[in-house]
């Protein structure tokens, strides 16, 4: 075998490139495929942990926060500005929590009362961005929101009075509706009231259980509550959002798989494509193929020849593709993808419906994988035609 006894890896390389230049239009056209298939994964990637984070973010700021703690007598006011002194902790929101019975003139409702730190909750909470009608409960003014479901039951609307009764002879107050909000959720809208911490009694207060919702500055602070745990009183713990919603858990797992089978059966399609494509430029080098046979160069060699020319138009397509489908993410990002008009009666999406793409690790290596994978199976057909034929056979053919 004389050409094999003196071929170096350039030579080989070199070859390859030549082909490929030679056949550049073929070339273009596969890695067009590869390119655009590459990109599109990644863009549905991003996309999809997007909607992930928007879907986390609405949840938690409905009202548990990223981390929850709750237990009768904990004063969560006293808590604020300690957890908040921490780098990973952007807001820490106090609540007490109580139940009370609504009344309005005969018209009676069940609630859960919450009193709150109005500017905090405006600030991070989902509620106050749901608001139908009138304003947030203020500071030093004895307001209160309502749940329009609730609202409905009292037959009251914003600025009447609704009493608040603890127990039977229990009275925490009376206090004028300041506005009316829905989340489409039927335990908030029909039994959920707010009322600023500054109006509930002392003596409310140590009837109540005091809850604390934390909110991080970055997606896996989370991870680290064991860190967060040494500021609650002894015996305390902060509970992850996880915990708290297995639901959403299980919905985001489900939404993981649903994108991986997307770029699966994507990448399918591609490398149908992609091995048309490579069948027909086998077959027009023929007479090439056969020339190398009868200098010797062995049907393993020519395996790997073809190889190389689809590994490197494989590689660059899909590094191009990455970098498109990463820029165009990036470019989405800054913008945002509304889909608040689909989402406006969904539970996980009560704040807002602006989805941010988020280009990931995960979300490059997978279609990149994938892309060298499926185009170098989809190579490996005509390549076996190529090494397996004849020289003598090919050489009388053409």
């Amino acid at each position: 075998m004389i050409w094999s006894e003196g071929a170096l890896p350039g030579t080989w390389l070199s070859l390859a490139l030549r082909f490929i230049h030679r056949h550049r239009r073929r070339s273009l056209a596969s890695g067009l495929f590869i390119l655009i298939g590459t990109s599109v994964l990644v863009l549905i990637h991003a996309i999809a942990a997007g909607v992930n984070d928007a879907m986390v973010l609405n949840t938690t700021a409905l009202h548990h926060g990223e981390a929850f703690a709750s237990a009768e007598g904990l004063a969560p006011e006293s808590l604020t500005d300690p957890l908040t002194q921490h780098p990973a902790i952007t807001a820490a929101l106090p609540r007490y929590r109580l139940t009370a019975l609504g009344l309005h003139g005969v018209n009676s409702v069940g609630l859960t009362v919450y009193a709150v730190n109005p500017d905090l909750e405006q600030a991070h909470a989902a509620v106050p961005r749901r608001l139908v009608t009138g304003h947030y409960p203020r500071e030093g003014h004895r307001e209160l929101l309502l749940g329009v479901e609730a609202a409905e039951r009292l037959k009251a609307r914003t600025g009447d009075t609704v009493s608040l009764l603890l127990g039977s002879d229990d009275f925490l107050g009376e206090f004028r509706i300041s506005g009316l909000f829905r989340t489409h959720i039927s335990r908030y809208d029909a039994h959920a009231a707010y009322l600023p911490l500054g109006m509930l009694s002392k003596h409310g207060r140590i009837q109540a259980t005091g809850e604390l919702a934390l909110f991080f500055a970055a997606h896996d602070a989370v991870k680290q509550l064991e860190a967060f745990d040494s500021l609650l009183p002894p015996g305390m713990r902060f509970t992850s959002w996880r915990s708290l919603r297995p639901d959403l858990v299980q919905l985001i797992e489900m939404n993981d798989v649903s994108v991986t089978l997307v770029m699966i059966f994507v990448f399918i399609l591609v490398g149908l494509g992609i091995g048309n494509i490579f069948v027909l430029t086998v077959m027009e080098r023929f007479h090439e193929f056969g020339i190398l046979k009868a200098m010797g160069v062995t049907p393993r060699e020519v395996l790997q020849l073809v190889f190389l020319e689809s590994f490197i138009i494989c590689l660059v397509a899909t590094i191009g593709g990455l970098l498109l489908g990463w820029g165009g993410a990036e470019l989405l990002a800054l913008w945002g993808i509304d889909f608040s008009a689909m989402t406006s009666s969904n539970q996980y999406f009560v704040m807002t419906g602006l989805v941010h793409p988020r280009v990931t690790l995960e979300g490059l290596w997978q279609p990149g994988l994938l892309a060298l994978m499926m185009a170098l199976f989809s190579a490996y057909l005509p390549a076996r035609i190529a090494a397996r034929r004849a020289a003598a056979r090919i050489l009388r053919s053409t």
